[in-house]
């Protein structure tokens, strides 16, 4: 995998060479020593774009700044979406940024601007650039988008779907509303081999899994001026999700004779609403005040079973469980900044947010031909977080190279527990931060950042849950957030002419508390699985990313986008006590995108490819060795006639095979004692999309 990896990435190498040894051309892209910018001139290079979503793919990084966008941090204050709109994030969870780009017809859009260094919003990690999407507002000013998909799996029906957005501008309010409904269909063929304690083939099974998933989901967004230093800013959305996983299987002696067949199902539902917006007031040129909120409510329910040898006429499951899940999060940030001088900036603020899950959980499985509830720690509970942040923000430039921010954070919350256990416990939490630019010149920057993280809690691990690989995990009532002191530098490098960059990133995170499965003892002192922490541990990150126009070799409108992450970590296993990976970490990660729009023809074509070598996980009583995971795509997409353009993508193309190696342990993996070892092989029907859509 390694080799593989370095062998793509040395290929990608010349490039780089060929991109700065390029003779300067006439770029439609403006730059500073902070900001690329991008405008009309650029925009019509390409008459099959769309959205804006569409623009930002053909600049360079662009597609990695979206990819990588988001946090697992809690609260806005953290909130590292490198997307801005107006410069300014989208208050949203459900309905996010990335979302709204494809929502955004390019005639909506007066520039877009890349900028390396510091956000003129809340806050954000310096060791990122972001992209900020500057809208017209011109007076009684609209247009739409509208979409028509179809999907193909061989072997099941065709999915089809759609999409409609529409947003105007009237003087000082500005909306939009949208709708869409998303089909996906997918198809896979397990090989499962089932061996003994001495190694010799016990059973095996070939499964014929048929998925179903559909999406309905409509929102809107509305700004307001009421006044020349006043903003309102108001998003909503409703979804529903339905999703149905049905699966039939063939079991075999090792003689493959056949000895009889199982059925699995799962299916799951989640309806869920979100609002969200701000208010923004510039009290003076110096001062603006912001008050950000967001309320978001869904509920989620899932029934499974499976019945493993169909040996009558009437199915009857030999497992089965069901989860319903109700959860709310509401948040408050008001905020102030301030700041007479580009040498000093100052800003404080406030979040206030309430986090509720309510979950009812029930296991049957079936004994003496009947099926008996198994009773299981956390089954029925209640749990409810309170949280309180402030946060002081300093950006200081000592000189026009170097960019100096520091943050101090403090957060306290209480998180209770009801149910089938009562508690209550406090947490402190102090989170500082230093993010340190230095520009060597206009097209080189060195970065550096100190920063303390604590992630966000999943309230769902607090409560009992199973799979439908017929695992079932208890609800944990000692679960403490995740937290990490986090070391990371950075070099960038911008080619010439708008011609690319390449960054080379080293990370480093001391992690406290990690989040993982542990070992729980029941009061009967039977031993089961639930997400805890295992202790602390240490992780090695590096990264080297870039994205080249190839004007070298006169492809004007080619760009390629290689990562190369190579990433080690050790941690104590909680089972075992020897020292591990991370569960389920890749050491090595390739991808590499590359597009090349034929504008004369308004033909765009292009594909990803991602590698990923094998990963470990563990439980209990068995360890899971994952095959690397490798995928290919492609896509061709043609302006058929001026504003409307036809896509086609294929995804899976290499249809590699994709499986796992399970080892089952008697009184746990500690113990060494191997009863059985199973062997699945995960194959994959390749999917066809075929989209056509455009502007009005």
């Amino acid at each position: 995998m390694i080799r593989t990896a370095l062998l793509l990435l040395i290929t990608i190498v010349p490039i780089v060479a060929a991109a700065e040894d390029a003779p300067a051309t006439e770029s439609d892209a403006l730059a500073d020593d902070k900001t690329i910018v991008y405008e009309e001139a650029f925009f019509a290079q390409y008459p099959n774009a769309v959205s804006i979503l569409d623009i930002i793919t053909r600049i360079p990084a662009g597609s990695e700044i979206i990819r990588t966008s988001g946090s697992s941090a809690r609260g806005f204050s953290t909130n590292e979406d490198r997307i801005l709109i107006d410069g300014r994030r989208y208050t949203g969870k459900a309905n996010d940024s990335e979302s709204a780009l494809e929502r955004i017809s390019v005639d909506q859009v007066l520039r877009i601007e890349v900028i390396r260094g510091s956000s003129p919003d809340i806050k954000t990690s310096s060791q990122e650039s972001l992209i900020n999407i500057v809208m017209r507002h011109d007076d009684n000013s609209g247009s739409g988008i509208w979409r028509l998909d179809s999907e193909a799996v061989e072997g099941m029906s065709p999915a089809l779907g759609g999409f409609l957005s529409y947003g105007k501008s009237l003087g000082a309010l500005q909306f939009e509303l949208w709708a869409k409904r998303l089909e996906q269909r997918r198809l896979f063929v397990v090989d499962e081999l089932l061996f003994d304690e001495t190694d010799a083939l016990a059973q095996s099974k070939t499964e014929h899994d048929k998925i179903s998933y559909g999406q309905d989901s409509i929102g809107g967004s509305l700004s307001v001026k009421p006044g020349r230093n006043h903003t309102i800013r108001i998003n909503g959305t409703y979804s529903d999700i339905d999703f149905v996983n049905r699966a039939t299987g063939e079991l075999s002696d090792p003689e493959q004779m056949n000895i009889g067949n199982s059925e699995r199902y799962a299916v799951e539902q989640l309806p869920e609403w979100e609002i969200g917006g701000d208010y923004e007031i510039e009290v003076s040129d110096s001062v603006t005040f912001k008050l950000l909120g967001l309320y978001n409510h869904s509920t989620w329910s899932m029934q499974a079973g499976e019945d493993f040898l169909l040996d009558t006429d009437q199915r009857e499951d030999d497992f089965q469980f069901s989860i319903n899940q109700d959860a709310t999060e509401k948040i408050v940030r008001p905020s102030i900044k301030w700041g007479k001088s580009d040498r000093h900036r100052f800003e404080t603020g406030v979040e206030v947010s309430t986090n509720e899950l309510a979950s009812i959980f029930r296991l049957f499985e079936r004994s003496d031909g009947e099926l008996v509830e198994v009773p299981i720690a956390g089954a029925n509970t209640t749990i409810s977080e309170t949280r309180r942040e402030g946060y002081l923000l300093h950006t200081f430039k000592p000189s026009s190279k170097i960019t100096l921010e520091s943050t101090l954070a403090t957060e306290r919350s209480t998180i209770k527990q009801s149910g089938d256990s009562e508690r209550s416990r406090d947490f402190s939490f102090v989170k500082p931060a230093i993010d340190l630019r230095y520009d060597l010149d206009t097209s080189q920057q060195l970065q550096f950042s100190i920063r303390r993280n604590v992630l966000q809690l999943s309230f769902g691990d607090f409560a009992a849950s199973a799979d439908i690989d017929n695992n079932t995990f208890s609800g944990n009532t000692e679960l403490v957030p995740e937290k990490s002191w986090s070391f990371q530098g950075s070099f960038e490098r911008r080619l010439a002419d708008d011609a690319g960059r390449i960054t080379v990133m080293a990370l480093y995170e001391a992690v406290e508390d990690r989040i993982e499965l542990i070992p729980l003892v029941d009061q009967d002192g039977n031993v089961t699985s639930a997400v805890g922490n295992i202790g602390d541990g240490d992780f090695y990150q590096l990264t080297i990313a870039g994205s080249f126009r190839l004007r070298r070799f006169g492809l004007e409108n080619v760009v390629v986008e290689p990562r190369l992450e190579l990433t080690k970590s050790e941690v104590r296993d909680p089972f075992t006590g020897q020292s591990r990976s991370f569960d389920g970490q890749h050491g090595v990660y390739f991808r590499v995108e590359a597009r090349h729009d034929v504008t004369d023809l308004g033909l765009s074509y292009g594909g990803v490819l991602s590698l990923g070598d094998e990963r470990m996980s563990y439980d209990y009583d068995e360890i899971s060795r994952y095959k690397r995971v490798n995928f290919a795509s492609m896509f061709v997409e043609y302006e058929v006639r001026k504003g409307i353009a036809l896509r086609f993508e294929a995804n899976d193309l290499s249809n590699f095979d994709r499986g796992r190696e399970r080892r089952f342990f008697s009184d746990g993996i500690a113990s060494g004692l191997q009863t059985s070892r199973e062997l699945i092989e995960h194959r994959e029907g390749q999917v066809f999309n075929l989209r056509l859509r455009g502007s009005f």
